[in-house]
């Protein structure tokens, strides 16, 4: 290891940290195999941050390979970036995995994604990448995105939202919250193209606002091959402006959309809109969903999920003793074998709807 004078750690290694912490059942080429020359990072502030994401992109020096950029916890701010957002952009078959959560050189992680803030300083955007290779994966763990700003789709993270952008993006086990664009999809717009996917695991999309419509975000798999999946993911108390908007998260596009296990509450007017009718609810609980019908719907309800204090500040997003969602849907092998907050999820038997799991004591409660 050493020390660049840029700001992060430098580590070679040929196992990528992203790959032992959450499985590999992403999708289709989402989770490619892991090149043998991969390149590993730690970074401790944002200029490092950035300099990892340049030596990735087009021109930099481990373009020609997969990238792990390790982040120790703290807090990221695009004010100590030039005031810009954190940027990638790259037309090579690799894929990038930034994960929140280190310690000082990254010898060990927290399952906390508090621990590890990327911040807009409400100024800018916070992530803007470009994925353009259909082979490709940008993948984010592990990390609370805030305090975006943007006069584009996507406050807080903007992924592929080139028209050519094809590669598969994941964003998992992670907050994005206080984000804000005058446009459309405040918190997140991700898209991708052609056999390839968007996968959110275990996040929770909160408290973001955009002026024109989809507070939550937009999620966009622009080929009729390609995938949107939400697993265990909480999409609360997002807003928007303009009369008759909503604050949903907008799935759109040409390809199929698949929400399970995922809570959708206290959002302005609707909490979910499938732009297409290859939509699919399994064991999800939200007021209203918009757009198209789903075409196959299991396990869905219209309830108070009885957060703890979604409210708050922060908001606590853990279920109440009581909850209606607590053990309420079956195990299935598409969930994570642990929560945002780094508990285990059952292996059989019932688990909980939404990002956090065994919450039944936390409020201090048996029930």
């Amino acid at each position: 290891a050493g020390q660049r004078e840029d700001g992060f750690m430098v580590f070679t290694s040929t196992k990528l940290f992203w790959a032992n912490r959450f499985s590999t059942f992403l999708f289709w080429a989402l989770a490619p195999c892991l090149a043998a020359n991969a390149h590993v990072v730690c970074v401790i502030d944002a200029a490092g941050f950035q300099a990892a994401l340049n030596d990735a992109s087009d021109g930099g020096i481990y373009n020609n390979e997969d990238n792990s950029i390790n982040l120790a916890a703290g807090t990221y701010s695009t004010h100590s970036n030039g005031d810009q957002p954190f940027t990638f952009s790259s037309t090579a078959p690799h894929g990038v995995y930034v994960t929140g959560g280190g310690n000082i050189n990254c010898a060990t992680f927290s399952r906390n994604p508090k621990s590890t803030i990327l911040s807009g300083h409400n100024q800018t955007p916070v992530i803007v990448a470009h994925s353009s290779n259909s082979a490709s994966v940008f993948v984010l763990s592990e990390l609370t995105i805030q305090d975006g700003e943007s006069t584009q789709d996507g406050g807080g993270v903007s992924i592929n939202a080139t028209s050519t952008d094809a590669g598969g993006v994941s964003l998992n086990f992670s907050i994005v919250q206080k984000n804000h664009t005058t446009a459309k999809g405040a918190g997140v717009y991700i898209a991708t193209g052609v056999n390839q996917g968007i996968s959110l695991w275990n996040t929770v999309i909160v408290n973001n606002s955009a002026d024109v419509d989809y507070g939550a975000g937009e999620l966009v798999a622009r080929d009729a091959n390609s995938l949107v999946l939400l697993v265990s993911d909480d999409v609360v108390a997002n807003t928007s402006s303009a009369i008759g908007a909503t604050g949903a998260l907008y799935l759109g596009g040409l390809g199929n959309l698949n929400v399970n296990f995922s809570i959708f509450a206290h959002n302005k007017n609707v909490g979910l809109y499938f732009a297409n009718a290859r939509g699919t609810l399994f064991y999800v609980d939200c007021g209203t969903v918009g757009g198209s019908a789903p075409a196959a719907v299991t396990g869905f309800v219209q309830t108070d999920p009885l957060f703890v204090d979604y409210m708050g500040s922060p908001p606590d997003l853990h279920l109440m003793s009581g909850s209606p969602l607590l053990a309420a849907a079956p195990y299935s092998g598409l969930l994570e074998p642990y929560d945002i907050e780094g508990h285990s999820i059952p292996l059989s038997g019932k688990v909980d709807f939404g990002a956090y799991e065994d919450t039944v004591f936390a409020d201090g409660f048996d029930g």
